[in-house]
């Protein structure tokens, strides 16, 4: 089917007070977004200058922008075409979005407040009263906030900005399936938002009790690690060997020193790890032949595979 061109029944308006081409790409998003702007269409350079009564630059600059995103297929000195929607990019975008997601909501479990859970119970309230009507973009608009707020309370705002980006395809397939469907199973009836909420809440006090459990066990591993480094890092400061030699006579019994009693010379020595751990250790010097065989602990791991 043959591309069709951009409609040019009405201009399109432009704040002169701020910079040209990220308007240009924000107003072609939201159309292309809300199919606006159909999967398919031609999109003429000279036409949208026209329309925004700007030169072909900030022009050219949006739809590389939106190339970027997917949403047009740029065919150089040639045309560009809003794109067809990726059901596999939409696949990845999603699953994207559902990682960062689970990642922010168990952030959001250590410290969410009473002053987040309202502004996110009056987002739900948006778009419940907007359920059997057809305003689906003011739906949308009203489920991006939710969302965002989320992400700007978890302190990564930025990341919300990287979801929207991939998300173009999604929010397409979105737009086709409110447009068939209509608002119902999206968002449940009113009157059982409220307990949704709340075991939402008791499912988040119970994340919350199972995250201090996981923290204070890693607390405990992180010290033990922060140990083990503060030791290889400085050995001097933590490990010992001290030397010292013990006179013995025939009968074991210490013999003092500078006698002329006969007997045996054994040299200790005491290695001190850290201040609680002491031990005493005989050195001795004995020929190789007699050293018990090393163990072949290849061979022992054999056993247990």
């Amino acid at each position: 089917m043959p591309a069709s061109r951009t409609s040019t029944s009405r201009l399109l308006s432009f704040d002169r007070s701020r910079h040209a081409a990220p308007q240009v790409f924000e107003r072609l998003r939201d159309m292309i977004l809300s199919l606006e702007l159909a999967p398919g269409t031609l999109l003429s350079r000279a036409e949208l200058a026209a329309q925004f009564g700007l030169s072909q630059t900030p022009i050219r600059d949006a739809l590389i922008k939106l190339g970027e995103e997917g949403l047009v297929d740029i065919f150089p000195q040639h045309a560009t075409v809003v794109s067809r929607i990726d059901a596999a990019a939409a696949t990845q975008a999603q699953f994207l979005r559902r990682s960062i997601e689970a990642e922010v909501v168990r952030t959001l479990a250590s410290h969410a407040g009473v002053a987040l859970i309202d502004q996110l119970r009056a987002q739900i309230d948006v778009q419940a009263a907007l359920m059997g009507s057809a305003a689906y973009l003011e739906f949308i608009a009203a489920d991006r906030a939710f969302h965002r707020l989320m992400y700007v309370a978890a302190g990564v705002p930025d990341l919300f900005d990287l979801v929207r980006q991939r998300s173009g395809h999604v929010d397409r397939l979105r737009m086709l399936n409110l447009a068939r469907d209509g608002m119902e199973g999206i968002v449940d009836d009113p009157a059982t938002i409220g307990e949704q909420i709340r075991t939402v809440e008791r499912e988040l006090k119970e994340t919350v009790e199972g995250y201090i459990e996981t923290k204070s066990s890693l607390a405990t591993l992180d010290g033990y690690i922060a140990q083990i480094d503060e030791v290889f890092s400085h050995p001097e400061q933590h490990v010992t060997l001290t030397q010292s030699d013990l006179r013995l006579d025939r009968m074991g019994i210490k013999v003092d020193d500078g006698t002329d009693e006969r007997h045996n010379a054994l040299t200790l020595a005491e290695l001190k790890l850290g201040e609680k751990l002491r031990a005493v250790v005989a050195l001795v010097r004995c020929p190789r032949s007699e050293l018990p065989p090393k163990e072949d602990m290849i061979a022992n791991a054999e056993r247990y595979l």
